[in-house]
């Protein structure tokens, strides 16, 4: 319970310095070495995992049987296209281009980093697509982190069990859903915008970071935890946020911004 990242959200609701030291180190070392090039390892977490993993999940019951619907996520009215989602995805991941990578872990979750800076886990280290790590970043702090990762990736926390007071609600009524990550969570990723991504994206000519962003985004609710092992609502709010943030077009980052906050406002 003390050393990683994960201890440090269990034992905070506010970010502070600390935090802060963590974000600018990565800006540092993402400056340092973004490039554009070809992307290393981190193809065993997504282009490695479309014919098992993604596979697998796409012909899960419910990820069929909640195509199409309506449902009111956070007063927001959004209708599941998951299949035309899923063939979006296998377009994108079959093209084989260069992109603005940077020197990374492509894993940035709590488990893989230390309060001191301190990174572990590089088995898909080097070459990274920024928007990989973001997406990682992102759907990490909104969904896995303090919900997902806890009820299907136990093992994980055995020796972080105080994560598990910070584990969010999420109401499900019909084809009404809530959820309201910790306000720290939404302030990490602003964070992470503000100091990070922001000032590498105003240096370089990157105008398709966002078609980058959600489809790594994508694969990470759909190839990573199995559906078949995984309650009907986990697997709807999985495709709530697939829905949410795909169907989505952004070419400024502080548009993606204000859409966070208004998410969860």
């Amino acid at each position: 319970d003390s050393g990683l990242l994960v201890d440090y959200f269990s034992n905070n609701d506010e970010l502070n310095h600390e935090y802060k030291k963590i974000l600018n180190m990565y800006k540092n070392i993402f400056e340092k070495t973004i490039t554009y090039n070809r992307k290393g390892n981190c193809i065993i977490f997504f282009e490695d995992r479309l014919n098992n993993r993604l596979l697998n999940n796409i012909n899960n019951f419910h990820f069929n049987n909640f195509d199409g619907i309506n449902i009111i996520f956070n007063d927001n009215k959004i209708k599941l296209s998951n299949k035309i989602i899923y063939k979006n995805v296998l377009k994108y991941f079959a093209k084989i281009n260069k992109s603005w990578n940077i020197i990374s872990n492509a894993d940035p979750n709590d488990m893989n980093i230390c309060i001191d800076g301190t990174l572990f886990d590089y088995t898909a280290g080097g070459y990274v697509p920024m928007m990989c790590e973001f997406a990682v970043f992102v759907c990490y702090n909104l969904i896995q982190g303090e919900y997902l990762s806890l009820k299907y990736n136990k093992k994980a926390f055995i020796y972080h069990q105080k994560i598990y007071k910070c584990m969010n609600t999420i109401t499900f009524n019909k084809d009404n859903v809530m959820h309201m990550p910790r306000k720290i969570r939404i302030d990490a990723i602003i964070s992470y915008i503000d100091i990070v991504i922001k000032p590498i994206l105003d240096k370089i000519d990157y105008e398709n970071w966002y078609d980058d962003f959600k489809n790594y985004f994508a694969m990470k609710l759909l190839a990573v935890f199995d559906f078949n092992n995984m309650y009907k609502n986990d697997i709807l709010i999985s495709l709530i946020y697939l829905n949410i943030f795909y169907n989505q077009s952004f070419k400024d980052i502080n548009e993606l911004k204000k859409y966070l906050k208004q998410l969860y406002d």
